[in-house]
């Protein structure tokens, strides 16, 4: 899911993730963008 295939791109964004102030804020649009809907979301950070 990070990189999509692109491990430049994985990297970026692990460390886009380390920087974020709100982390879960930073997951749950980083999950909405690969096409995820709120209650797959949900389920996913509550499972």
């Amino acid at each position: 899911m990070l990189g999509q295939g692109n491990p430049a791109k994985g990297m970026r964004r692990l460390a886009e993730s380390r920087e974020a102030e709100n982390l879960l804020k930073w997951l749950r649009n980083e999950l909405e963008q690969v096409g995820l809907t709120g209650p797959e979301i949900e389920n996913l950070l509550t499972w």
